[in-house]
C-alpha cells in the first residue's frame, strides 16, 4: 500500500528520549491509539446514522447495529487507554539517565504530538494521496484535466483550535502518529 509506505520510510523521531527506548515507544503507541479512537467517535456516530437509514440500507437495523456492537467491543480498550495513560500521567517516571521527571509531561508531550499530527500532517498526506491517486485514474481513462481543478476546487481549510502550550515540531520532523 503507498500510503503506507511512505509513512513507513520516513525517520521516527523521537518524542520523549529522556525515556528507555521502548517505554517511550509504548506510550507513544498508546497514546497515537487514543487519540485515533477520539476522532473515531464521530466516525461511528456518522455510521450508525447512515446505516440506520432505510434510504441506504437495505437492513437498517442490522447495518445499524453492527456499528452500535462494534463501538461497545471498542469501548473497553479506549477507557483502558484513557485510564493507564491518566495512571503515567500521575506518575514520576523514571529517566534512562537515571534522573526523574512528571509523567504528566511525558503524555502531554506525546498526546499533542500525535493530535497535531492527526488534525495537520495526516489530512495534508491523505489529500494529496488522493488527488494524485485520482489524477492518475482520470488520465488513464482519458479524462479531462478540468475534473483534477474541480477536485482542487472542493478543498477546504480547516484550523485547528488554539495553541494549547505545546509548541509540536516543524512539518518537516514531525511524524508521531505515523510511527
Amino acid at each position: 500500500m503507498r500510503i503506507m509506505g511512505r509513512r513507513a520510510k520516513r525517520e521516527r523521531r523521537r518524542l520523549a528520549p529522556e525515556l528507555d527506548v521502548e517505554l517511550e515507544r509504548m506510550l507513544n503507541t498508546m497514546a497515537t491509539v487514543l487519540a485515533v479512537e477520539i476522532f473515531a467517535r464521530s466516525i461511528f456516530d456518522w455510521g450508525e446514522r447512515l446505516l440506520s437509514d432505510p434510504e441506504v440500507s437495505a437492513e437498517p437495523k442490522r447495518a445499524g447495529d453492527m456499528v452500535r456492537f462494534i463501538r461497545a467491543d471498542e469501548s473497553p480498550h479506549v477507557e483502558y487507554l484513557r485510564t493507564a495513560l491518566s495512571e503515567v500521567a500521575a506518575r514520576t517516571l523514571r529517566t534512562a539517565s537515571g534522573g526523574t521527571m512528571a509523567g504528566r509531561e511525558i503524555v502531554d508531550r506525546l498526546m499533542h504530538a500525535n493530535l497535531h499530527a492527526l488534525t495537520t500532517q495526516r489530512p495534508k498526506e491523505n489529500r494529496s494521496d488522493v488527488r494524485e491517486g485520482l489524477t492518475a485514474a482520470i488520465e488513464r481513462a482519458g479524462g479531462s484535466a478540468d475534473l483534477v481543478e474541480q477536485l482542487d476546487a472542493l478543498e477546504v481549510t480547516w484550523t485547528p483550535p488554539a495553541a494549547t502550550g505545546f509548541e509540536p515540531a516543524t512539518e518537516a520532523g514531525s511524524s508521531a502518529a505515523s510511527a
